[in-house]
């Protein structure tokens, strides 16, 4: 209970049990009557031995009594107890709240009473009195509750600012410091400082990250950047992805210095474009003129349509563009398909192959797909196959489920298990998420999909063999934008509040870094109602870490090329230092992904890392259960 209410109550009960006192004794006082002043004198006056001389004389002063001081009856017994003298003589109706008094007074033959009838009116007025000292005290309490409101206002707000500040509220606008108080003054420049720190901060890692890993003519990532990603890419052993790398030549169609330049920007926006059709695909800058990409799950059919469009519109942009050398080079491709364990050398080396073949078929603009004849199904297969095989997959609801633990600290203890889709494939393959989710966004059935393994899992938490354990569950870019199901999604959430808070949903970095008021406002809503929020892939340097805001986001989990080579790559490392420290800022728990040596471990953990997932602590498995690896 608040200080306020507790002092408040105090004093009220204190005033009350007061109260409570003086009416006690005013009622005691009433029993024992006090004559007013005027019938004390007279009774004294009528008690003097003059007054007792004569039968005449007793009655003057008792009709003196009776008419100044409105008694009810006066009645004058002998020592006996016979009745002497009564006036009136005759027997009023005395009514029920009268008093008596008994008085002695002198007679010639010895000692006698007076007894004296009054009405109430001539009494003191202690009820009265008391209805007064109760009113007063009322009015005291409220003024003394009021003054003490006032007093511990300031109280009350530090209390509720520090309060938010421990539960990850970091920002001065949000908290809404009003008061003027020397503490809530203190606390609100405190607060401007880290504020203005954890700025600073991300400034200064994303000046790391793009030194070491981005462009800075065009602002893609680098020949670093694209390696890493590729060799991830290549060496992730749970993941069998597939797709295509492209190689890109640009040449140099114009001598003037500001045209060629103005061509190589207007070229990459215009790859950028037709790259958007394509989810999780990156571009970087290799060298001068030199630009590669990563298409995961692209068939063939759609890579010879990209490749065409691509060159009939940058011929379009060459012709629109004045002073163009007709007989130079503009661009070429060369494009091979790639699988997880390959080699990255040998993939960009036939990569390399087939642009040169490329240059070789057409002086001006040309590509060419290198053949191995080791195309995996997946790539065979169209945008018409794909949809039809996820249709199947969303109406018998066949998506299989793998279970991957994530664990934090030293001692390696699991905070809650990711859940893996898998897709059955006709020929009994299990195609995993980095293979059909870009298909399955291509053909527009992304949202149902998701619907789908929210279904499913929120019921194995409620009736299956998970009813104990804490699942993660990843969201697409299509499902967090798409109104109905994040309205569907919150409806079912809102009916079971604890199965709630054993779910974390994860949303990828280029979501968490572009969102709109309506996405915001669903990531809000999704932790109201109990459940942990995680970005994963964060560190991506086309990404900046303004996004992180404090209290948001559970966890953290660092893009997976952070943490190869993290033991022996400097750049990493300061990089993940500062990144840590940044989420760490926000109250999120920092986690690493991919982590397969206890090198690796080790190292993260030195960084600020606080837990992490990978084959280091266990594979992915179709059950929950089992002992996490101690040891490498």
């Amino acid at each position: 209970m608040p200080l306020f209410r507790q002092l408040w109550l105090l004093m009220a009960t204190i005033l009350l049990l007061l109260t409570l006192l003086l009416g006690f004794y005013a009622e005691r006082l009433q029993q024992m009557p006090t004559l007013d002043p005027v019938v004390s004198q007279l009774l004294v006056d009528s008690r003097s031995p003059a007054a007792w001389q004569d039968v005449a004389a007793r009655r003057a002063s008792f009709a003196r009594l009776i008419n100044e001081t409105q008694l009810i009856q006066l009645t004058l017994y002998a020592q006996n107890g016979e009745v002497l003298e009564r006036f009136p003589p005759s027997t009023p109706l005395i009514p029920t709240n009268s008093s008596r008094l008994k008085l002695p007074v002198p007679l010639p033959d010895g000692e006698g009473r007076l007894e004296v009838v009054l009405t109430e009116r001539t009494l003191f007025g202690w009820w009265r009195w008391w209805l007064a000292l109760a009113g007063v005290w009322a009015a005291l309490s409220l003024l003394s509750g009021w003054w003490l409101w006032r007093l511990l206002r300031g109280v009350r707000e530090v209390r509720e600012v520090a309060q938010r500040i421990i539960d990850g509220e970091r920002d001065p606008v949000a908290l809404n410091i009003q008061s003027s108080y020397v503490t809530g003054a203190a606390i609100q420049r405190l607060l401007n400082e880290v504020q203005q720190m954890a700025k600073a901060q991300v400034t200064a890692i994303d000046q790391v990250r793009r030194r070491s890993f981005v462009d800075s003519h065009t602002g893609l990532g680098n020949r670093a950047y694209f390696d890493a990603h590729l060799d991830v890419l290549l060496n992730d052993r749970d993941a069998n992805v597939t797709g295509t790398i492209v190689l890109f030549d640009v040449g140099e169609p114009f001598e003037d210095a500001s045209a060629q330049q103005q061509f190589v920007e207007q070229l990459v926006v215009l790859i950028q474009h037709h790259l958007r059709e394509f989810s999780q695909s990156i571009l970087a800058r290799r060298d001068d003129n030199n630009f590669a990409a990563l298409l995961p799950g692209i068939s063939a059919r759609d890579m010879d349509t990209f490749c065409r469009k691509l060159l009939r519109e940058t011929q379009v942009l060459v012709s629109g563009l004045k002073s163009a050398n007709p007989d130079a080079r503009c661009l070429h491709m060369g494009v091979v398909s790639y699988r997880s364990g390959d080699e990255a050398y040998h993939r960009m080396a036939e990569a390399d192959m087939a642009l040169r073949f490329a240059q070789q078929q057409s002086h001006q603009f040309g590509w060419h797909m290198f053949e191995q004849g080791e195309i995996q199904p997946s790539s065979i297969m169209g945008r018409v196959r794909w949809r039809s095989l996820l249709e199947r997959v969303i109406e018998k609801r066949q998506a299989v489920f793998h279970y991957h633990p994530v664990v934090l600290g030293h001692d390696r203890r699991i905070a809650f298990y990711e859940v893996l889709s898998r897709v059955p494939g006709d020929q009994g393959e299990l195609f995993t998420a980095a293979t059909f989710l870009p298909m399955a966004h291509r053909v527009g059935l992304a949202v149902a999909f998701d619907r789908q393994v929210c279904d499913r899992v929120l019921k194995a938490l409620l009736f299956g063999p998970q009813q104990t354990s804490m699942l993660s569950i990843n969201l697409s870019s299509d499902a967090v934008h798409d109104h109905t199901f994040r309205q569907w999604l919150l409806e079912h959430l809102a009916e079971n509040r604890p199965l709630a808070e054993r779910v974390v949903f994860e949303v990828g970095e280029h979501i968490a870094s572009h969102l709109n008021a309506d996405v915001l406002g669903f990531l809000e809503a999704l932790n109201a109602c109990g459940c942990g929020l995680a970005v994963e892939h964060v560190g991506q340097p086309q990404y900046s870490a303004n996004y992180l805001r404090p209290g948001l986001y559970r966890f953290v989990k660092l893009h997976r090329s952070l943490t190869h080579d993290i033991e022996t790559d400097a750049a990493n490392q300061d990089f993940v230092r500062g990144l840590a420290a940044v989420a760490s800022a926000t109250g999120a728990i920092v986690l690493a992904e991919n982590v397969e040596t206890e090198a690796q471990w080790q190292k993260l953990l030195t960084l600020g890392v606080h837990g992490g997932q990978g084959y280091l602590f266990g594979q992915p498995s179709a059950q929950i259960g089992g002992e996490v690896s101690r040891s490498a």
